[in-house]
């Protein structure tokens, strides 16, 4: 069966339902003018998870650096609990969390830190919280997206929020509120067409183990993949080099802005004789991730097709 009768197949269930979602976020006006709120008030601004998924926090802090003069960072769940909040005292920042459905046990964890430490807090949920931590969190600001497409669903909430931020008039900040604003039918089957021959290789490769990693503006394409493939194991770039010893084949996500940074990922096939495919999203780092991730969505269901 070619992957076209495939994509009318099994696929085209999937896209109603990523279209949904998709459009299902330009219309939660509320929560975006909460979160665009939050950030406008917000002088220094911390990001993080809970739940397997950093990806989200990590994006977020991506946009808002590259789109704003906000002062913001990312910490893991733990720095922050441990090593930042206890101590910075009178240097409080406003902190997201990003929690997805299996990270309730850390989210509990970081709300009780960080209401005791007094920070201000914005809490983003894939689902319904638990009555305990709804109490815990009545005083402070909760969006629920009520999602199954977490990633996706985060990063055009990210982006549309963020380009809100920086006024009207700004060109990148336009252009991702535009592209994030009008996702359609015709538009992800252009895309698909276009990047079918790379998917159908990507395919193939992927039948055998491998290692996955991402530049950083891709980092949620990767986690997307690998939580839900099998013998596929998420690796940060700079530790690609190590695990090549252990597993030769690597899949690199990345664009074309960033290109250069993962030349030497690339040229693993000659200086260690590995086995690279790559995927590079020849677009804006900050859109990039959303055609990625709908062509990974496509993927996962040619192969579960």
């Amino acid at each position: 069966m070619c992957l076209r009768e495939e994509f009318k197949g099994c696929f085209s269930v999937k896209l109603k339902k990523l279209l949904s979602e998709a459009r299902k976020v330009s219309n939660l006006k509320n929560e975006l003018n909460l979160f665009k709120e939050f950030m406008l008030n917000s002088r220094k601004l911390i990001m993080t998870y809970s739940g397997p998924y950093s990806s989200p926090a990590r994006y977020a802090t991506l946009t808002l650096t590259s789109l704003t003069s906000k002062e913001v960072r990312f910490l893991e769940p733990e720095e922050l609990m441990y090593y930042v909040a206890p101590y910075d005292e009178e240097r409080e920042a406003e902190v997201v969390i990003f929690s997805s459905v299996d990270g309730l046990t850390t989210l509990n964890l970081l709300v009780d830190q960080l209401l005791w430490t007094k920070h201000n807090l914005l809490v983003i949920t894939q689902k319904d919280l638990t009555d305990e931590l709804k109490y815990k969190l009545s005083g402070s600001l909760v969006v629920n997206l009520n999602t199954d497409a977490w990633v996706l669903t985060t990063h055009l909430l990210v982006g549309l929020a963020v380009a809100e931020v920086r006024a009207e008039g700004f060109l990148r900040s336009d252009r991702l509120r535009s592209e994030f604003s009008n996702l359609s039918e015709e538009l992800i089957k252009d895309l698909i067409t276009v990047y079918e021959p790379t998917i159908k290789e990507l395919r193939k490769f992927l039948e055998k183990p491998a290692l996955v990693t991402a530049t950083p503006s891709m980092w949620g394409v990767a986690e997307e993949l690998t939580y839900n493939l099998p013998n596929t194991y998420l690796t940060n770039v700079d530790s690609i080099f190590k695990m090549v010893d252990k597993l030769n084949r690597v899949f690199l996500i990345t664009t074309d802005v960033e290109e250069f940074a993962v030349k030497p990922v690339k040229a693993l096939s000659i200086t260690r004789n590995a086995e690279v495919f790559t995927l590079n999203i020849r677009t804006d780092p900050l859109t990039a991730p959303i055609y990625a991730l709908i062509l990974t969505h496509y993927l996962l269901d040619l192969i579960n097709c």
